[in-house]
């Protein structure tokens, strides 16, 4: 009926599009498209309507139709601009359909060397592709020299201003690093400033990079000077090997002073990264600069923090007393990490101030600096505000806090687990994980951490809060999740079929801004493991929104941060073929179901732990670890 429906429109040009939006959905049916498409007679707005919404199929249709229009639209007709809509769809399609989509880029590359007569638009189109290429399939790969000549080539040869400016802001973008600019190029932006300014965003897009002759140029230039100055020295803070030349003290010394607050900002980036001790007191003058905004002043106190002197003591102290929570919180941090009597004294004073703030004493009794001789004047401020603490929570911490402050840490030794205790700790994981011993040792040393409270109790008596076991029992296991499920199975996948990961959220819905949870978990076949109320929708969400953009290729870590994101992967990929290579069965698929549901509640125990939760006796810890090792076995009969 639906086939008989669509026959109905399929002559009609005003409903193509409708019947594109349609076709998008029947992944498996090439013979519908054939019966609805008359691929002969395609007008070429049509051809971009098409492959833009059935480009995800990979369907033999679109594939042959991407083919024909490369030969008779596109190979012979680089030079024309009309060109450029319809090759830069085809480029699009090309990143999905492709196998190698970036040996196809290169190929072109190619072509464009040896023809040269392309139309600029077109040669921008082929520029973007090639970074969206690489932020998908090449992240973090190594760069063969033929595709490092290519690139070094056309930008020796590119003479057009925008595509050159492109081709800066690209390699930035892609964070091509190592590829070195040739003597041609770097002339052209001498002598332009648009060139100029991309050359900068070039360098501010890279996480670090090694252009100093580049902006020792820019220098040559006077680019400091003019409204660039803010992009120059975020350039400069970003040098692989920082460049004492770069920049200028008097430069650095402008920007400070200056009206406008995106270049004060750069200033102080630069000093946070590299920190100059002559600008100090300037640092501490902009954070108490009432007129400043607040971005300024937080930027100038986070760079206090860089620089850890006593010299920032009494500058912070007003900060801690800022209305604002941001400002106030950040002068605490630079506090906690100057080791002095007078910034110990504020932090104290300012918790005794706060003992209500639950976060905040928290915070300072994981991070404060202990004194190495003991500070009695500090030990003895906090010894006075407990007599209003009897009914808090961490009143036994801060007990203990005070008993330290006075002692130092001269009797600090003893608590040091001792060679033996490590021994023993290691025989007993040995017994609960498999193969503990062949571990990498970033997993070993979390799980021993995890451990110390069952080994050697007498660290932790009583008032010794014991939560930070609960996350490294987590770390441990996310891990070991990134190690034998990430790097082994998934993230190979995703970065060579990531269409299929898309599909396949596609057909469950999730490419929907406001999914229906219902339909989604019975599409996933999980309805029998969760209630609407425990379901991670949330969670799905933000992995597959990262999916369908790509962005999981680039920012795996910020994505994948933590057991509950682990489960949300093997919930909508574990149970499907492609995934392992070989059938998957029914059983296996519940054991991979009932392993996400174990990490859920992990990681729903571990958020309070790492936060203001306190766990003062080992029975509900003892609990946890009975489910972590459980886990590992999981994860070692799975993987």
């Amino acid at each position: 009926d639906v086939l008989e429906a669509l026959l109905l429109f399929k002559d009609e040009e005003k409903h193509f599009r409708s019947l594109c939006a349609i076709l998008q959905f029947y992944t498996d049916s090439d013979e519908l498209f054939k019966k609805l498409i008359d691929f002969q007679n395609l007008s070429n707005e049509n051809i971009i309507l098409l492959i833009e919404h059935c480009m995800l199929q990979r369907n033999v249709s679109i594939i042959e139709l991407c083919k024909d229009t490369f030969d008779h639209k596109i190979r012979d007709h680089f030079a024309i601009e009309s060109t450029s809509s319809i090759f830069s769809v085809w480029l699009r399609a090309s990143l999905c359909i492709e196998s190698e989509p970036l040996s196809k880029l290169s190929d072109l590359f190619e072509i464009q060397l040896n023809e040269k007569a392309w139309h600029p638009q077109n040669k921008i189109e082929l520029i973007n592709a090639f970074v969206n290429a690489t932020l998908m399939f090449h992240h973090g790969a190594t760069w063969s020299k033929k595709q490092v000549s290519l690139i070094t080539q056309l930008l020796d040869q590119e003479t057009h201003e925008a595509v050159l400016g492109r081709w800066l802001r690209a390699l930035g973008e892609a964070n091509l690093t190592f590829i070195k600019l040739p003597q041609s190029t770097l002339d052209k932006i001498k002598s332009s400033t648009a060139l100029q300014s991309s050359s900068l965003l070039m360098m501010n897009r890279m996480s670090e990079h090694h252009y100093n002759n580049l902006l020792i140029m820019l220098c040559d230039c006077e680019i400091e000077k003019n409204q660039n100055l803010g992009a120059f020295l975020r350039a400069c803070a970003k040098l692989k090997t920082h460049d004492k030349v770069l920049p200028k003290d008097e430069t650095l010394e402008r920007a400070l002073k200056s009206k406008n607050t995106e270049d004060v900002n750069a200033a102080l980036t630069f000093l946070a990264r590299h920190p100059r001790q002559q600008f100090l007191q300037l640092v501490n003058e902009l954070s108490l600069q009432e007129k400043n905004s607040t971005t300024v002043v937080v930027h100038a106190v986070v760079t206090a923090r860089k620089f850890r002197s006593e010299a920032s003591v009494e500058s912070m102290i007003k900060c801690l007393h800022s209305s604002s929570k941001v400002i106030a919180g950040r002068a605490l941090d630079t506090l906690l990490v100057i080791d002095s009597n007078a910034a110990r004294l504020a932090v104290i004073g300012y918790l005794s101030e706060n003992q209500s703030e639950n976060y905040i004493v928290d915070k300072v009794l994981r991070s404060i600096k202990l004194p190495k001789n003991g500070d009695e004047a500090t030990a003895d401020l906090l010894d006075r505000s407990l007599v209003n603490a009897q009914g808090s929570p961490l009143f036994e911490e801060l007990s203990q806090l005070a008993s330290n402050l006075r002692s130092g840490l001269n009797n600090s030794t003893s608590l040091v687990p001792s060679t033996d205790v490590i021994k023993q700790i290691d025989e007993f994981l040995s017994n609960k994980i498999s193969d503990f011993l062949k571990l990498p040792d970033p997993i070993k040393a979390s799980l021993r951490s995890a451990e110390i409270p069952h080994k050697q109790p007498e660290l932790f008596e009583g008032s010794v809060d014991k939560s930070a076991s609960v996350v490294q029992y987590c770390k441990a296991i996310d891990l070991t999740l990134e190690r034998e499920f990430g790097q082994k199975t998934l993230f190979p996948k995703l970065e060579r079929q990531l269409h299929v990961f898309q599909n396949i959220l596609h057909k469950a819905g999730l490419d929907q801004e406001n999914f229906n949870t219902g339909v989604v978990m019975r599409q996933l076949g999980i309805e029998h493991l969760f209630e609407a109320q425990s379901f991670p929708a949330l969670k799905m969400k933000i992995v597959a929104r990262s999916i369908l953009t790509g962005k999981i290729l680039r920012e795996r870590a910020q994505v994948i941060d933590g057991l509950k994101a682990w489960a949300v992967l093997l919930l909508l990929f574990s149970g499907y073929d492609f995934m392992w290579g070989k059938p998957v069965s029914p059983d296996v698929r519940l054991k991979f179901q009932s392993l996400a549901q174990k990490l859920i509640s992990l990681q729903d125990l571990r958020n309070p732990a790492a936060h203001r939760q306190t766990m003062l006796t080992l029975a509900p810890l003892s609990e946890i670890r009975k489910d972590v090792f459980s886990v590992f076995s999981s994860i070692q009969s799975l993987f």
